[in-house]
């Protein structure tokens, strides 16, 4: 039995002692070396072509300062004289100069003379105006343009950025070569040699230890992973020890086991047995008492008045569907206050007749108001029967609801009909008493009206007692003909409006 996969065989190693990138890790450690010389190399000849600009850029103010001390007086005097060939042979030697590629001379707007070949791109320019001095009074001459040679300086550069990119090449693969030796003779070939142990280390192997090829020095990370190896294989080798020692044991534990088993699994079958008859009893007896729930929910919700099992918090614990129909808007009503379900209420109802059936212990009985379609409101009758727990102390209330918007509509219809029947009764009374009198008020001044004339000063008091006497007769024609009862304040009390009952 292999403790960990095996390793390919003595010829990969030999050939990794003769070739390095056969090696995954020396491999690694060359992308890794190429990787920082390339790096190294690039940073390297960009800080060389940085240091020759600047020092190119020195040397052309040192050969500008040169051209000031040395030329700028011969080209004062050709000029002074209008010596053109001077100027000329001049120019020429201030263009031989290195880094210089172009020089002219400009007096006003016109140029004199020139040497060389301008860059148009060149950024590398200085002017040095020309003056001379006769008889104490100073000539403006003219202009020396100075312009610098950019390809001079970008040749300088890029010289010297092959040079130091070669000479720094050179040197680190120099170094890098001796350290991927030393890499592969120090790490990676005693790696190979434990790769090769761990892959060939089984179980029949485990007496034999890990040997590794030593000089006199100290130990290293190698060496004490040789020993952490060893002593891994001598902890697996009293594993092995252990656990040989232990399936003895278990071997005999299940023995022993199985026995248990069987002797348990008799009891077991016994307790099963017992178990099944309980649990059918069991059934039967849930479903008796499901049966039992079914048959009182069916008599609880058949009932066609309202039923509610409140506790003594006032919280709706059941309703039956009569109840779900009086208060539909306010599902579900189970687990809610009963003033919050019915009533719309943060609080208990005054004088709440359920608090009462508590308090007293005794049948308490209310009317109250519910709303019904079309936005009117009926009335209920509510019963409140206090229940009672095992000590005689108030453990809920029951409610008993009865929908009287009927009876109350029809009890205020026969109060209406009692009322009316009253009045036109009065009302027949009062016209056949009044009749008499008023036909005899009426033929009396009718004829005291006919045999007066009409200049006499009882006339107009016999025509007023007409007139009125007619309005009187009108009213009792109007309360002949009531046909509804309806009534109109008058002072602090009501009374009935004979326009309106009688239209």
């Amino acid at each position: 039995m292999r403790l960990f996969p095996r390793f390919q065989g003595n010829d990969k190693m030999k050939k990794a002692r003769i070739k390095l990138p056969t090696s995954i890790l020396a491999k690694h450690v060359v992308r890794k070396v190429v990787l920082f010389a390339l790096l190294m190399i690039i940073l390297f000849s960009g800080t060389i072509g940085i240091i020759t600009y600047f020092n190119e850029m020195d040397k052309f103010d040192q050969r500008l300062a040169e051209i000031e001390q040395s030329y700028l007086g011969v080209i004062r005097q050709s000029l002074w004289i209008n010596d053109k060939d001077n100027l000329e042979t001049a120019l020429i030697g201030i263009c031989r100069l290195p880094g210089i590629g172009y020089a002219d001379i400009h007096s006003g707007s016109e140029m004199i003379c020139k040497a060389g070949q301008k860059d148009v791109n060149g950024k590398l320019s200085r002017i040095f105006p020309i003056f001379h001095t006769f008889n104490n009074r100073t000539y403006a001459l003219g202009e020396l343009h100075i312009a610098g040679s950019t390809d001079y300086v970008r040749q300088k550069i890029l010289r010297s950025m092959i040079t130091g990119m070669l000479t720094q090449a050179a040197t680190i693969f120099i170094v890098c070569v001796l350290i991927l030796v030393l890499i592969y003779q120090v790490v990676i070939g005693r790696l190979l040699k434990i790769t090769q142990y761990a892959s060939s280390l089984t179980m029949d192997s485990l007496d034999t230890p890990l040997v590794m090829d030593r000089t006199a020095r100290r130990p290293d990370e190698l060496d004490q992973l040789a020993q952490a190896i060893n002593d891994m294989r001598e902890d697996l080798r009293q594993s092995f020890v252990r656990k040989k020692a232990i399936e003895d044991r278990l071997k005999q534990h299940h023995q022993d086991l199985e026995e248990t088993v069987r002797q348990r699994t008799v009891n077991l079958k016994t307790a099963n047995d017992q178990l099944r008859v309980e649990i059918d009893e069991r059934n039967r007896i849930e479903k008796a008492l499901q049966e039992k729930e079914q048959f009182l929910s069916a008599v609880f919700d058949s009932i066609q008045d309202g039923i509610c099992v409140l506790d003594n918090d006032l919280n709706v614990i059941r309703v039956n569907r009569t109840m779900k129909h009086f208060y539909a808007y306010a599902l579900p009503l189970e687990g809610k206050k009963c003033y919050t379900a019915y009533h719309r209420r943060d609080e208990p109802c005054d004088d709440c007749p359920v608090l009462r059936a508590i308090r007293t212990g005794k049948l308490e009985r209310e009317e109250v108001p519910y709303p019904v379609k079309g936005g009117a409101t009926g009335t209920l009758e509510l019963f409140a029967f206090p229940m009672f727990d095992d000590s005689g102390q108030p453990s809920g209330v029951v409610e008993y609801i009865r929908d009287i918007t009927e009876r109350k509509q029809a009890e205020s219809a026969l109060g209406e009909r009692e009322r009316m029947q009253g009045v036109l009764e009065m009302a027949g009374a009062v016209c056949h008493e009044m009749n008499q009198p008023l036909m005899v008020i009426s033929g009396i001044t009718e004829l005291m009206a006919m045999d007066m004339p009409d200049d006499d000063l009882l006339f107009d008091k016999i025509s007023k007692i007409t007139e009125q006497a007619g309005k009187l007769g009108r009213i009792t024609r109007k309360l002949m003909s009531i046909t509804k009862y309806e009534t109109k304040d008058y002072l602090e009390r009501r009374i009935i409006d004979i326009e309106k009952s009688s239209t």
